[in-house]
This record gives C-alpha cells, structure tokens and sequence, in this order.
C-alpha cells in the first residue's frame, strides 16, 4: 500500500498525543504542552546538553502514554467514570499516604447515590494494592508504545519508570537516583502545572515533598528559577526542540501506535480502528481512487477515534442503552479526534 509523502516531526507527533493522554487523564488540553515546557527550563538550567534536553521534552510530553491500559478496570473502580477520578486524585498522587488515603475517599464514585459510593469507597481501600499494578501497567504500555514510535531506549527506559518516587515508594520501588533524571524532572514540571492551575500552592507542596516524592536537586533548581505559570502555545513546544529536527520515520507505524494507544482504553475495542483502516484502504481501491488515497485513507482510519480516550469507559463499556447525555458524550468523540490531530501541520 502506498503511503501518503507526508513528512511529520517527532515533536509535533508527541505534542499531539500530549494532548490525547491530557484527555485520558481527565486533564485539560495543554496541561502535557506547559509540562514539557517547564520540565526543558528546569533541564536547561541545570546544565543539560541537547541529547538531554531532547529526552526530557519527550519523556514530559507523553509520560502518560500507557493511561488507557486499565482504564476500564479504573472506571470499575471508581463507578464508571475513571477520567473524573483521576483528575480528583492527581493532585494528591505524589502524596503521603494520608493524603492519597483522604482523596480515594472523595474521589470514588462522584455523583452516584450514597449507598452506591459507599460500596465503592469500601471496595477501593480493600483493594489498594491494584493501584500500583495499574501503574505498573501503565509504564510497561507507555515504553512499549514509546519503542513502536521509534524514541531512542532512554526516553523508552525513562517512561518504563514513569512514575517511580525518590522515597523508593513507586510501583517498582526505583529510589534516588536509580530514577531516570528525565522522570525526575518530568515529575516535579508535571505537579506544578497541575498545582498552579487548581490554584494550589505550589511552593507549599514542592517543599512538602521534597526528598519524598520528589528529588531535592529538582526542588532546589525550581526554587531558584521561580517560574511563573503560563498557558504553553503551540509553537513553542515545537520549537523548543533541540536541532537537529527530528523526523517520524514512518508515518503509518507511528499511527499504528496510536491507534492502538486509542483501542486498548475498552476491552471492546482492542484492534477495531486497525480493522476500520483496512476496510477504508480496502474500499478506496475497490473504488479505484489510487494508491495514494488509499494510503491516506489508511491512515485516517487508524487514527478516527483518538477522541474516545476523552470520553469516560462507563460510556463505552455500558452493557445496555444509552441515555440521551450517553449519546452527546459519544458524538463529542470526533470533534475531540479533531483537536487532537489539527494542530500537526503534517496531519
């Protein structure tokens, strides 16, 4: 099958799917954009070459990468919603173990009926240990994505231990500096984008954290920079990359990725946008409309549904009818899909 010359930058490539897994973490679009960008001047600052910088600015922008791989079991969990659950608990992830313990308690099962939340409250804390399983999860799906793009092994290693603490308390107990720097930074960038848009105080919390969760070293140059916060555009993320501009070596495997990054978020769905990309090439050549076309047909199948992680798996996964509200959700998905690819100039 011919493939569209269509030539993509791994930055603008990872940027998008910042914005993907932004969605999937019940975070706003751009939260993944300021990260990278505060994680580059923390980098910078503390004397980083260009191969360094580079590997932090793709280790922020998609940390997340692996956050579909349990969403389904997250939205068990936590009463249908995950993408809710996780925005409620992110602040406090980073946290002792009271403070993980008080936003459990307020943030399973939002907006069910008192007995129902009840239940899930009493089943999430007898069932604790999952969390780091899922984790651990997470890290496994985002590297092996990570190696499908084809990121160099020290960015694939860095989101291996994505969320790994300084304290030695993540999912594979990694303490200090066993810890890829470029999650070390990516941690604290992440926390205080998270921290200065909820309005919280983000000093207070760094401080708090310091030499548990967070390195100290990171802290420190923070502290020093004093960085204000800002809403990142578009084009400063992508022209913050180092020179040389890297390229996507091949377009469809990268998109490949992502489509299954999309499937994975719903047992359901696990190789459906594959099938619709083949149907859709399928078609185009029965229908004689050239090589060409049918590559780029190709590809859009593969990536028509990006816009399903925003959209919380108790809709997906629902046994029966949809409601009316169920139905707006799933018609949000497209435009959704929409905002995620536009902004590649190349897409």
């Amino acid at each position: 099958m011919a493939q569209a010359a269509v030539k993509l930058g791994v930055v603008e490539l990872l940027a998008s799917l910042s914005l993907a897994t932004d969605l999937g973490t019940g975070q706003p679009m751009g939260h993944g954009l300021s990260t990278s960008l505060l994680a580059m001047s923390l980098a910078g600052e503390m004397g980083f070459d260009s191969t360094q910088l580079r590997h932090v600015q793709q280790v922020a922008l998609i940390r997340f990468l692996g956050c579909t791989s349990d969403a389904a079991d997250t939205a068990r969990m936590a009463g249908d919603d995950e993408l809710s659950f996780m925005a409620g608990f992110a602040p406090s992830h980073m946290g002792g173990s009271r403070e993980a313990f008080r936003a459990m308690v307020e943030n399973v099962g939002l907006g069910k009926p008192p007995l129902r939340r009840a239940r899930l409250v009493a089943a999430a804390l007898a069932d604790i240990g999952e969390g780091a399983k899922g984790l651990a999860a997470h890290c496994e799906v985002g590297a092996r994505l990570a190696a499908r793009l084809g990121l160099s092994d020290q960015v694939i290693d860095a989101l291996r231990h994505a969320y790994e603490r300084w304290d030695g308390k993540g999912p594979f107990g990694l303490a200090g500096d066993q810890i890829p720097i470029e999650v070390r930074i990516a941690i604290v960038a992440r926390d205080s984008d998270l921290l200065a848009r909820s309005g919280g105080d983000v000093i207070s919390v760094l401080r708090r954290r310091r030499g548990k969760a967070y390195d100290p070293d990171v802290v420190d140059v923070f502290l020093d920079l004093s960085p204000t916060w800002g809403e990142a555009e578009w084009s400063e993320v992508i022209e913050a990359e180092p020179d040389p501009v890297a390229q996507v070596e091949d377009l469809t495997d990268a998109l490949t990725a992502m489509a299954d990054f999309a499937d994975i978020k719903s047992p359901w769905m696990r190789g459906h946008s594959r099938r619709v990309a083949e149907l859709a090439a399928m078609a185009s050549d029965l229908a004689g409309l050239g090589p060409s076309r049918s590559g780029m047909l190709h590809q859009a199948g593969l990536v028509h549904d990006l816009g399903r992680v925003g959209i919380e798996n108790g809709i997906w996964d629902r046994p029966g009818p949809l409601g009316t509200g169920g139905w707006e959700k799933v018609r949000l998905h497209p435009y959704l899909t929409q905002r995620i690819l536009s902004r590649c100039r190349a897409l």
